[in-house]
């Protein structure tokens, strides 16, 4: 098998994949799964994906299980999303997950504020008190 590096660099060098690489990373947000997309392409899009994907090309339709066989054809061991994760440099998340790590930050801050200012009472004259436990409670509900 073949350094999956020397595949991301010839996606980049290309012109032709950055769309439907776009596509596949939009759906599996959405959905937490690849499945098909669908991509009206350029000229210059249809000879690059022709060229990659060969027999399996079917014009605007472009299935995710399509895309990986025809990296293993080529000698690459790589899923769809590790091929993604490399192309952008990032690990994908789906738009649960995605929000499920931000309530998580949140709740964290939270967390260190009490530990680091300590159980503390606020008084907002004429309207209420509340102490550092009650905000975390309040943030996490």
């Amino acid at each position: 098998m073949q350094d999956n590096w020397k595949l991301i660099e010839i996606f980049r060098r290309r012109g032709g994949f950055s769309r439907l690489f776009d596509l596949y990373r939009k759906k599996f947000e959405s959905y937490g799964a690849f499945g098909t997309v669908k991509m009206l392409h350029t000229k210059e899009e249809e000879k690059t994906l022709r060229g990659f994907l060969g027999v399996r090309y079917k014009g605007t339709r472009f299935p995710a299980a399509d895309f990986e066989k025809a990296a293993i054809e080529a000698g690459y061991s790589i899923s769809l999303l590790e091929l993604l994760e490399l192309y952008y440099g990032r690990q994908l998340f789906t738009k649960r997950e995605q929000k499920e790590l931000k309530l998580s930050a949140w709740e964290n801050l939270f967390v260190r504020v009490v530990l680091t200012v300590g159980d503390r009472t606020y008084h907002f004259p004429g309207q209420f008190e509340i102490n550092n436990r009650e905000m975390c409670m309040i943030a996490t509900e």
